[in-house]
């Protein structure tokens, strides 16, 4: 894929989760808290390729693309109308200069 910096026309931001106990219950609490703001490419699938991504048994509905940055597991994406894409994978160009992030759109409750 050919991507050029100009194409990543999007603020977004990326969040850590933190895992705390509540001291009540004792339950493991999750919450997010901003890690870095950056500049991204993100881009809901077509129709066609949801289908694809289904045949394989991902449920991903939007691929995002940033400069090259490790991401972690416990990240997702904040998008800047406040929308939440949880990352289910990703991968570095040959190159080492992009990330392309496998995302899940995810109602946040």
């Amino acid at each position: 894929m050919d991507i050029d910096a100009g194409q990543l026309d999007e603020k977004i931001t990326l969040q850590v989760a933190i895992r705390s106990i509540d001291p009540t219950s004792g339950e493991t609490l999750l919450s997010y808290r901003p890690f870095t703001t950056i500049w991204g490419l993100v881009r809901p699938l077509t129709s066609n390729e949801s289908y694809k991504a289904k045949q394989v048994q991902l449920e991903t509905t939007h691929k995002v693309v940033i400069h090259h940055r490790e991401i972690t597991s416990d990240m997702r994406i904040r998008r800047r109308d406040g929308s939440i894409l949880e990352i289910k994978g990703y991968q570095r160009s040959f190159d080492k200069q992009w990330t392309f992030i496998d995302c899940v759109s995810i109602e946040e409750s």
